[in-house]
């Protein structure tokens, strides 16, 4: 119910949408993870079903046919209960159960993809913005050097040629604004997309994000963890268990079936004996059955090598998910330890390149410093700048796939 209210809200248009709430939200709505849940819904009735042959089963039976000018009718209770089926019934039920939970498990894998998605998507429709801010300082910084160029060519101190070159690049600033506002846009749409939500929708992104992995975290705790909390060794084992007990099911034809079966009822022809039509008499009967199929071609043998193979088949696929997790997983924590360090230097680059245009701007002025150098320092700021958000938002990236490689985005995590 909380989802639900939640969703009404957010259809309304709420003016800031949390990283926690957008993840909320894609959760319930988004029609992937729904298809999924309901594929894991329907191997519950599966399950449901083999509980059935637990059971006797009953079958009411009835007939009239017309013989020799006879009418003869027949009616009864028909019981039948398997007694012995070389443990069919168990093992369809630990199949069917096994398929389940690896359903399941498949559902939280679904699940991690969602929120990586989101993740991704919502941090790069912050980066964009912070872009497209970078643009508008870049571009207001060069309208204020054209202003100051203006009063310095009216005095004579700067040719014609430097108002031309800063007119130039602040024409490119307007280009390259509106080059960020369709990316920012963009970013947008990718968003709402995720979250099941109308393009039309204006949402608002909130910058009030926190990281989830310490630090601290080491390279042998990271692939520690990979290999306990990844869902897919979840569904691995499932599915190993559901084919452990289909090859059971299948290898049971090689036992007889042993059934304990009755009739009770009533016939105006009983047993087939040529009576009096008129009367309509009472009968029953109750004994065990031995079927034996001592001979189909070998289709139970070949079932089974069938089953045996994509048993080895699934024990390969899960080999070969390990190696490439541990490579993955080392290769995700790397990248996240040099986004952390680019950060660090791509803030002092920025500390430096706003210091080195603040002084050159006051030299400018006084017609210390070259058109040609307070161009090159603005150019220079505002690519720090772009690097700084892009490190800045890099770091949020690399944790998020580490996250992932982790298996540690199956639940909403509290920011």
């Amino acid at each position: 119910m909380i989802l639900w209210g939640f969703f009404i809200t957010a259809q309304a248009t709420p003016e800031v949408l949390s990283l926690d709430e957008a993840i909320a939200l894609a959760l319930h709505t988004h029609p992937t993870l729904t298809l999924q849940k309901e594929k894991t819904y329907e191997l519950r009735f599966k399950v449901e079903e083999s509980w059935v042959d637990f059971f006797p089963q009953l079958a009411l039976e009835g007939g009239s046919s017309h013989f020799e000018n006879r009418d003869l009718r027949n009616v009864g209770i028909r019981l039948r209960y398997p007694l012995f089926e070389g443990g069919r019934v168990v093992y369809e039920y630990r199949k069917n159960e096994a398929q389940e939970k690896a359903g399941q498990a498949r559902v939280q894998i679904t699940e991690q993809k969602l929120i990586l998605n989101v993740k991704r998507a919502y941090v790069n429709l912050l980066l964009e913005e912070e872009l497209l801010k970078a643009s508008q300082t870049e571009k207001d910084n060069l309208a204020k050097l054209f202003s100051i160029a203006e009063v310095l060519f009216s005095t004579g101190q700067v040719p014609q040629s430097d108002l031309i070159r800063i007119k130039t690049q602040l024409l490119e600033s307007e280009n390259r604004m509106i080059q960020e506002e369709k990316n920012r846009d963009v970013a947008h749409s990718v968003l709402l997309q995720l979250l099941s939500l109308d393009q039309t929708s204006d949402i608002k992104v909130s910058s009030d994000l926190s990281h989830v992995i310490s630090e601290r975290l080491s390279l042998e705790e990271a692939l520690e963890t990979a290999h306990i909390r990844r869902p897919e060794f979840k569904d691995f084992y499932y599915r190993e268990k559901g084919i452990k007990s289909e090859l059971n099911v299948e290898k049971s034809d090689y036992w007889p079936r042993i059934y304990l079966d009755g009739q009770y009822g009533g016939s105006n022809n009983p047993m087939g004996m040529r009576r009096d039509i008129g009367s309509f008499e009472e009968y029953w009967s109750i004994g065990i059955n031995i079927e034996v199929n001592f001979w189909n071609w070998g289709k139970a043998r070949t079932r089974a090598r069938q089953t045996e193979s994509r048993a080895r088949q699934l024990r390969h696929e899960k080999n070969g998910f390990s190696n490439t997790l541990s490579f993955e997983v080392k290769e995700a924590y790397l990248l996240w330890k040099t986004a952390q360090k680019s950060l660090i230097n791509a803030q002092e680059l920025l500390s430096s390149s706003t210091q080195a245009y603040e002084i050159l701007l006051e030299d400018y002025q006084t017609g210390k410093a070259s058109n040609e150098v307070i161009l090159e320092s603005q150019n220079q700021l505002h690519q720090s700048q772009k690097n700084y958000e892009n490190s800045f938002f890099e770091v949020f990236n690399t944790e998020f796939n580490l996250e992932q490689m982790l298996g540690l985005l199956g639940e909403v995590s509290g920011r």
